[in-house]
């Protein structure tokens, strides 16, 4: 099991996450996937460049998750950002709409 995936799991993202995929382990599976992917790419988000959770999941991952499993991906994404189980940033943008954008802290000391 990666990071946290039990604390993730009792947060009411993780009981949502749980309601829109029917079960725990499917979460945990997913978590899991997302977690893999992300730390892979994490370290190749260039300077100035803000990802999305698909771009950084990547295509074949992606593809193949249904609209529920995307959310969930993304709500897994942002639970591990903010603990700092990824060298991520999530950018905040002044009305907070739209899908979430991360990069890396070093993008951030450097006003991009």
């Amino acid at each position: 099991m990666t990071i946290d995936f039990e604390y993730f799991a009792s947060t009411a993202s993780g009981r949502r996450a749980t309601s829109l995929l029917g079960n725990k382990r499917a979460v945990e599976d997913l978590y899991e996937r997302t977690f893999g992917a992300v730390a892979e790419s994490a370290p190749h988000v260039g300077l100035g460049k803000l990802r999305t959770t698909e771009q950084l999941c990547g295509g074949s991952i992606w593809i193949n998750l249904r609209t529920a499993e995307r959310c969930v991906a993304g709500m897994c994404l942002a639970f591990q950002v903010s603990l700092d189980a990824l060298p991520l940033a999530m950018h905040r943008t002044p009305s907070g709409k739209g899908k979430k954008r991360y990069r890396s802290p070093a993008n951030l000391t450097r006003g991009v």
